[in-house]
């Protein structure tokens, strides 16, 4: 499946999922901006989502790096995201038909972050982001 057929499939489940919520969803126009879709609180405050889809790995996890890739036919550009500029990544999986919800503020200092989907198999415990827990825009 192409990319972009993915980053469809990813933003329709999204909104989907926030209007079940109770939010109201506007989509910005044009490509150029750090977030691909902004919830509306009820009181009217926004929240600036930048989508993924992510498929679970061999290790039982999501994982998503803080960059945004792109290419042409000459080059391939990897622009980080500015945590000023987003509030939340909604990480869509799939596997499960879910998304995960993870604020900014909790992975900004990071290069990429995981979560976990699938009990690991050495029965760590602490220190794991479970995807289900992501559930919900706060």
């Amino acid at each position: 499946m192409h990319t972009k057929d993915k980053g469809d499939i990813a933003e329709a489940s999204v909104i989907a999922d926030l209007v079940k919520q109770g939010y109201k969803v506007a989509l910005p126009i044009g490509e150029n901006l750090p977030f691909d879709l902004i919830a509306i609180r009820q009181d009217y405050s926004l929240v600036r989502i930048q989508v993924k889809y992510r498929k679970i790995e061999r290790s039982g996890t999501v994982n998503v790096k803080l960059a945004s890739t792109w290419k042409n036919s000459r080059l391939t550009r990897v622009i980080d995201y500015d945590p000023a500029t987003l509030d939340y990544f909604a990480i869509y999986c799939p596997d499960v038909d879910a998304v995960a919800y993870v604020p900014i503020s909790e992975v900004s200092t990071q290069r990429h972050f995981s979560l976990r989907v699938k009990s690991p198999r050495n029965n760590q415990t602490k220190g794991i982001r479970w995807f289900d827990e992501y559930s919900s825009l706060k």
